[in-house]
């Protein structure tokens, strides 16, 4: 996700003098999301048949390699043919980067399963993380060298990391079940211990998740908090230039909201593995208050009676840090009580695919809409204004996520370990 947000802080400016507009960058921004919930299901299926391992070195190798390409794209005559080679080469790097996103969830849910809360706070973290200091190490590279020298080091650091990880990580097989598969396997011996089994029933899908009104709930959230960092991840940049910032200026700014999701987040993961009888929808309306506020503080709308000042539009993006921090482990860990508790699915390779590929496909979406949104609103309204519009909508959702749950006296958000045997046995 370093990659993916490396521009953020100095390609708006570049890319207006070659012939882009606000609405354009935000729908190359946007595709991204886009391109990667069209291979979701392509790259899943070839991880299948070619195992995880080296799915995930062609994920990142392809992606390193459009990074670098990227860069280079600068040399290229400004107008039609820089647009349209920025999207070519965005989309397939997106279309690589599915499968690397596929492939990390499914080897959390397989590998920790004991810690998984933890386990998946630290691969959002990283995202996030990721996410949000791009801007600040493309910044700075950019100001102390030129445009194409950051694509060129990360992306040759992203092609170095998938020869060290097709060297270094063990590959996960899934096998059958059956009769034939498991007598065939008992000879594997030693082989065993790194691979899972293949249920050859219960066959979920995501739709079953959102035929679900609290599954549907939980996405639906999950959603609207990529939106808003997507959102947030487009117009700052544009936002802050009225200050005139330098690029590396503008790119250390990007790293207020990550010191606040980076705490929060690690804050409530531990909280709602300790204390299991904790409600994460608590967290998660307050997560979606606060990002609200910080979009309101980072505009800052008229009616707060502030000036537009640099600590202001800081403690505004800190506050939104803090948010998306509870908001999204809460989601994560709602979805995930709604899949293998109320819907009673089994833990098994197959059902952790699916609960890991609805929230990265909601993330993507997410990720797709608020960059496409975010320049026509911002154009439009102004970024105070559109920021207020766009931001009301997660607290929203949220709270009448809250009221459903608290209506609800089902076993909807308990952990298997609280539930009783007279709740989980058949009463004949």
């Amino acid at each position: 996700y370093v990659n993916y947000s490396l521009p953020a802080a100095f390609f708006p400016t570049r890319a207006i003098n070659k012939g882009f507009d606000e609405t354009l960058i935000g729908i190359l921004q946007g595709v991204y999301g886009g391109v990667r919930i069209l291979f979701y299901p392509i790259m899943g299926s070839i991880a299948a048949q070619i195992g995880m391992k080296l799915s995930m070195c062609i994920g990142y190798f392809g992606s390193g390699l459009c990074v670098a390409l990227f860069g280079l794209l600068d040399y290229a005559p400004g107008g039609t043919i820089y647009i349209v080679l920025c999207f070519l080469t965005r989309i397939t790097e997106a279309a690589f980067y599915s499968t690397v996103i596929i492939t990390v969830y499914g080897l959390v849910n397989l590998i920790f399963k004991k810690n998984r809360t933890i386990a998946m706070m630290l691969v959002q973290n990283s995202y996030q993380m990721g996410l949000l200091l791009g801007p600040t190490l493309g910044g700075a590279i950019y100001e102390i060298t030129d445009y194409t020298t950051p694509f060129l080091i990360f992306g040759a650091m992203e092609i170095t990391f998938a020869m060290y990880a097709y060297w270094a990580c063990p590959e996960y097989k899934t096998i059958d079940t059956t009769e034939e598969g498991v007598s065939s396997n008992k000879s594997a011996g030693n082989n065993e211990e790194k691979e899972t089994r293949k249920s050859t029933t219960n066959k979920h899908n995501t739709l079953h998740i959102m035929k679900d009104k609290f599954g549907f709930m939980a996405l639906a959230c999950e959603f609207l908090v990529c939106s808003t960092l997507g959102f947030y991840e487009t117009t700052f940049a544009l936002h802050v230039r009225q200050f005139g910032f330098s690029p590396a200026v503008v790119g250390v700014m990007f790293l207020i909201a990550p010191l606040g999701h980076v705490t929060l987040s690690f804050t409530t993961s531990i909280i709602l593995q300790k204390s299991t009888k904790i409600n994460p929808i608590y967290f998660q309306l307050l997560g979606a208050f606060l990002m609200f506020v910080g979009l309101l503080l980072m505009g800052p709308m008229p009616w707060f009676r502030i000036k537009e000042t640099f600590t202001v539009i800081v403690c505004g993006a800190f506050v939104m840090g803090c948010g998306a921090g509870f908001a999204m482990i809460s989601c994560i860990e709602s979805l995930y009580r709604v899949c293998f508790i109320r819907l009673k699915w089994t833990e098994n390779v197959d059902n952790n695919a699916v609960y890991s590929y609805s929230i990265t496909v909601f993330e993507a979406i997410g990720l797709f809409i608020g960059p496409m949104l975010a320049g026509p609103i911002v154009s439009t309204l102004g970024f105070p204004m559109g920021a207020a519009c766009f931001g009301v909508i997660l607290p929203v959702c949220s709270l009448t996520f809250f009221i459903i749950v608290n209506c609800h006296k089902g076993t909807v958000f308990k952990r298997y370990e609280e539930i009783s045997e007279n709740e989980i046995k058949p009463l004949i």
